[in-house]
C-alpha cells in the first residue's frame, strides 16, 4: 500500500516523522531498505527520477511547512540508517518522500 497523505496541507515535522515512521514500521522496520529524500514535485522525484511503480511499491510523502522543516526530517531517518538525499536547496522543497527500495527503483 502507497500513501499520500495530504494533497493540499502541511504537517509539522514530528507529525511527519512519526507518519513515516510508522509507515516504515507496519512494512518490516528496516530503514536500510527505504530511501528518503526532499523535493518540490514529490510525486517527479518518486515515479520518474527515482521509477517507483505508482502501484505496486511502497511509498509515502507528504509536506512540512517549510524546506529546513523537510531537510530536518530526513537527516533524522538517514541518521538512523536510512539511505537518502538531502541535497536540494530549492526553498519549494517542502516534501519529504520515501520509498521502500527495490529492484527496479533507482536510488
Amino acid at each position: 500500500m502507497s500513501v499520500h497523505l495530504t494533497k493540499n496541507s502541511m504537517v509539522s515535522k514530528q507529525v511527519l516523522a512519526s507518519q513515516i515512521a510508522i509507515h516504515v514500521r507496519e512494512r518490516g522496520n528496516v530503514y536500510k531498505d527505504w530511501y528518503i529524500g526532499i523535493a518540490a514535485d514529490p510525486e517527479s522525484a518518486l515515479f520518474t527520477d527515482h521509477t517507483v511503480k505508482e502501484d505496486g511499491d511502497e511509498w509515502i510523502f507528504n509536506a512540512c511547512a517549510t524546506a529546513s522543516d523537510a531537510r530536518e526530517v530526513a537527516e533524522c531517518f538517514i541518521k538512523d540508517d536510512m539511505k537518502g538525499d538531502i541535497a536540494s536547496n530549492d526553498p519549494s522543497a517542502v516534501w519529504v518522500y520515501a520509498y521502500k527500495i527495490s529492484s527496479t527503483t533507482k536510488q
